[in-house]
């Protein structure tokens, strides 16, 4: 029944999505020097549709979303939902392709199901449910991983939320790893999607920067249910709900070819303990 519920949510808050963008207006932008982030009353209608759809089944269950970070501590809760009504906002406002609703169940220190769906991108619809492997639009998907090093990756990569201090971290290290650590990059742009791409091909590596619960959840049950890896930028267990200055900052490290992610985290780890520029508690 949560498979189905959260199904139905994410597909229908697609729906209004697209149905209701020809009249998407920006209500909130990010405070702050260099405020880029936007919410649009489009983010608000989808997180008040998936709420709905999921009290309805579970009165009791508390959902973790964008829309109300500042109102839930989830330090003490054994089971609750992590949604991101819209992600790719910025995308989505600009009229591009690549925005995903996303929404995961938390239970038992694990995300035990999750759930994207983009009705924009093909109608790309993936769930998965912890153990029982990955769906794409119906379809059971069958990684294998294919063998490389890490100078024959394309990394895709994310940018801070934060543009000043952790921007020039990101930018150092971006330029470390390209400058004989990697074949490529490229900027996806969204946390979500680029997590259900990696095991499309279409990328083999996402660094992600100051990443929130709700970015990645649904990620990090697709990548480990195919036999991938994901941890912090130095090999640690991911930590979905670390907090840096009360607000939640998450630098994660996804690759499907675990000796490859091994590479990955070599090569991080070489950048943090040469570069006196980076911040070392940031991973």
């Amino acid at each position: 029944q949560e498979l189905a519920v959260a199904i139905q949510a994410a597909q229908q808050a697609g729906k209004l999505l697209i149905d209701k963008r020809p009249t998407a207006q920006v209500i909130k932008h990010q405070a702050g020097r260099f405020g880029f982030d936007i919410t649009t009353t489009q983010d608000m209608l989808a997180h008040q549709l998936i709420t709905e759809q999921i009290k309805k089944s579970f009165p009791r269950d508390v959902i973790l979303s964008e829309e109300n970070e500042t109102d839930i501590d989830v330090s003490t809760l054994e089971r609750f939902w992590i949604v991101d009504p819209l992600d790719g906002t910025r995308r989505y406002y600009s009229g591009a392709d690549f925005f995903s609703t996303a929404i995961a169940l938390y239970e038992h220190g694990q995300v035990k199901l999750g759930v994207v769906y983009a009705p924009a991108y093909k109608q790309l619809l993936m769930h998965a449910v912890r153990g029982e492997g990955v769906f794409e639009n119906g379809t059971r998907v069958n990684y294998s991983a294919k063998e490389m090093s890490l100078k024959e990756a394309i990394v895709d990569v994310g940018f801070p939320h934060d543009r000043e201090a952790p921007l020039d971290e990101a930018f150092g290290l971006y330029k470390f790893l390209l400058r004989g650590h990697c074949r490529d990059m490229l900027r996806l742009g969204t946390a979500v999607l680029a997590t259900c791409f990696l095991p499309q091909r279409q990328f083999h590596i996402y660094l992600g920067f100051d990443l929130k619960p709700w970015d990645v959840a649904t990620g990090v049950l697709f990548v480990e249910e195919l036999g991938g890896v994901v941890t912090d930028f130095l090999g640690n267990k991911p930590d979905l709900f670390k907090k840096i200055g009360g607000k939640y900052s998450l630098n994660f490290a996804f690759a499907m070819h675990p000796p490859l992610h091994q590479e990955l985290v070599a090569a991080l780890r070489q950048f943090y303990s040469h570069d006196s520029q980076a911040n070392l508690s940031s991973p």
